[in-house]
C-alpha cells in the first residue's frame, strides 16, 4: 500500500493516472462501475495488496491476544465478548 495508506484502504488511479486513497468498498465499487480497464486493474491491485499488508503488520497476533483476554474474562473468544457487551 502506498506510504500512509491504512490496513484496509488501497490506491487506484485518478483519472490523471495518480494514486489515491480508497477503502476496501471503495475499490470494490470502482471495479464494479468504472468504465476505465486501468482504473478497474488499479482498484484490482490495491485489493490484492490490502492482505497481505494486514497479515505481515500483526493480525493474526492481535486476534490470538484478543481471543486470549475474553477467554480470561469468562468468554468463548473476542466474538462473544463483544457480541455479549452490545
Amino acid at each position: 500500500t502506498p506510504s500512509g495508506a491504512t490496513p484496509s484502504s488501497a490506491a487506484a488511479s485518478d483519472a490523471q493516472g495518480g494514486l489515491v486513497e480508497k477503502s476496501s468498498v471503495q475499490l470494490r465499487t470502482l471495479m464494479r462501475t468504472s468504465d476505465d480497464e486501468a482504473t478497474r486493474r488499479a482498484a484490482w491491485e490495491g485489493l490484492r495488496s490490502i492482505g497481505p499488508f494486514v497479515l505481515g503488520n500483526g493480525l493474526c497476533e492481535m486476534v490470538k491476544l484478543r481471543n486470549t483476554l475474553a477467554k480470561k474474562l469468562g468468554y468463548e473468544d473476542f466474538y462473544d465478548y463483544k457480541v455479549t457487551q452490545a
